[in-house]
């Protein structure tokens, strides 16, 4: 449509009326049908308002005008599945700093209950801190920000805590702020994003390229990446929506090499429908397809098309054309993907984690709760029985 929008243009400019059939609706641009070309040879038309591939002009008996449009190629692919939420509640911190921040733990409560002891003045000696007990739950609760009953008297005492405090405060202010980031953006698993990590995974089992594209002499005739060439040799050539088999795609079985325009539309077909992201594109584009218009080879007007082409170019009319009625950028990134991300709500799936360190401190609390009736009834009950007897 932005072929004819164009050819609109010019020819009210330069006062020639433009006649739209459909009787070749569904051509492709590489493949040109013959009744085209045959039209263009015999000068029967001022000009053919087509999507063509500019391709080997010199070659052709007919003549392209300057490019109106440039197609870039990409894939298409199952979006990858979100990474498990079980365990974001320590997402925040890397392996080592969870490591480091138990053994600060294990090395502050003895700092602090040596301190305790060694002060030359009894007055100063606290008793709630008399025992490496009570300091290492000391540091911990302090760790959790719910402080404690007994702060130290002694300034050697008070500059442990108040260190330990500020130790407290990066961290704490660290994780929250990290946690926000991490239930806001959603990890996901590694997926597709080059095309030379197609053949890598297991999962394709299918291959898909439009009839009559140019990506297909493009990977045959002109490139020197076999990997362009393997998939033209793997690939399930299709003609209509049924052989593009986007429910393959969908399932994650299959991926389809096309314009990055029509992949574009039919992530956003699909986002409309579901108001869920699916699938996700390539993030390069490897192959260009220029595409222009076609005029009898002798035509006198081919310099005055390129000049009006040109010249819409140049004021932003096609551009502006094209954000209007082509689909646009990924729906599922962006502006977007971001309102999903803003509009998100924290869910069961979120707080699961949380729900399982409380299910497993309770299991904890049991476990210790059996050890001190078994310390009890071996130790306590046991030397009773001895010195009753």
């Amino acid at each position: 449509e932005v072929k004819v929008s164009a050819a609109d243009s010019a020819a009210e400019d330069m006062q020639h009326t433009a006649n739209v059939t459909d009787d070749l609706f569904g051509s492709l641009t590489f493949n040109i049908p013959y009744q085209v070309i045959e039209t263009m040879q015999a000068s029967r038309y001022f000009m053919a308002a087509l999507a063509a591939t500019i391709d080997e002009p010199d070659k052709k008996s007919f003549n392209y005008t300057v490019p109106i449009s440039v197609q870039m190629y990409t894939f298409i692919s199952r979006q990858p599945d979100e990474v498990s939420r079980i365990y974001l509640f320590a997402a925040p911190f890397t392996t080592e700093i969870w490591g480091c921040l138990v053994v600060i733990i294990i090395i502050t409560a003895p700092v602090l209950y040596f301190i305790n002891r060694l002060v030359p003045m009894d007055h100063l000696r606290i008793t709630g801190l008399s025992t490496l007990n009570s300091c290492f739950w000391y540091i911990y609760g302090a760790l959790l920000q719910q402080g404690g009953m007994y702060l130290p008297k002694a300034d050697s005492g008070r500059l442990v805590i108040g260190v330990w405090w500020i130790v407290v405060i990066v961290l704490v202010t660290t994780y929250s702020g990290n946690l926000v980031a991490f239930l806001t953006f959603p990890q996901f698993q590694p997926g597709i994003d080059y095309f030379f990590q197609i053949f890598s995974s297991s999962a394709m089992q299918q291959f898909g390229l439009r009839n009559g594209s140019y990506f297909e002499k493009y990977a045959t005739q002109i490139t020197t990446r076999d990997d362009f060439r393997d998939y033209v040799q793997r690939a399930i050539i299709y003609n209509n929506v049924q052989g593009e088999d986007i429910g393959a795609v969908q399932d994650g079985k299959r991926i389809n090499v096309d314009w990055r325009i029509n992949l574009q539309l039919i992530v956003q077909k699909q986002f409309e429908k579901d108001k869920e992201c699916k699938f996700s594109l390539g993030r390069d584009n490897f192959v260009a397809e220029q595409i222009g218009l076609i005029v009898p080879r002798d035509s006198p007007y081919l310099q005055l098309i390129n000049d009006k082409i040109t010249r819409m170019f140049q004021m932003g009319f096609i551009e502006r054309w094209h954000q209007i009625n082509l689909p646009s950028m990924d729906k599922c990134s962006g502006h977007g993907g971001m309102r999903q991300i803003m509009n998100h709500k924290v869910n069961l799936d979120d707080m699961q984690g949380c729900f399982m360190v409380l299910l497993f401190g309770f299991f904890i609390a049991l476990f210790i709760l059996f050890i001190e009736y078994w310390y009890r009834w071996y130790f306590v009950e046991k030397k009773r029985g001895v010195f009753s007897t």
